[in-house]
């Protein structure tokens, strides 16, 4: 009987060893993926943290080129105002000066036909 026993505790004994072995294996192979996982969640994580910094620096070029553009439009708007106020001084010029000539043309033919 106590023969039995011994065996039949033997064999429970080794039964339980072969499962501990098995989990502690199981335990290992999950702490490696684990670790492959963190390893790749970081890599991920940098890639992101890589293209938002691109992104973010792309977006602050845009940004400079659109204040850039909206100087160049209002110093282009003042351009065009102070061009077409000069143009209309030229213009009231010219007209001055034509009817000025028109006047003396008048005034010479009068004083020849007088």
């Amino acid at each position: 009987a106590n023969m039995q026993m011994t065996a039949s505790i033997t064999s429970v004994n080794s039964t339980f060893n072969k499962r501990l072995n098995h989990t502690k294996a199981r335990i290992a192979a999950l702490q490696d993926e684990e670790l492959e996982l963190n390893a790749t969640l970081i890599r991920h994580k940098e890639a992101f943290e890589e293209e938002l910094k691109g992104q973010r620096e792309s977006f602050a070029k845009v940004s400079s080129l659109e204040a850039k553009a909206e100087g160049q439009e209002n110093r282009l708007k003042d351009l065009n105002e102070t061009m077409h106020e000069t143009l209309h001084e030229e213009l009231v010029k010219i007209n001055q000066t034509e009817a000025d000539t028109q006047k003396n043309i008048e005034e010479s033919r009068r004083s020849v036909a007088g």
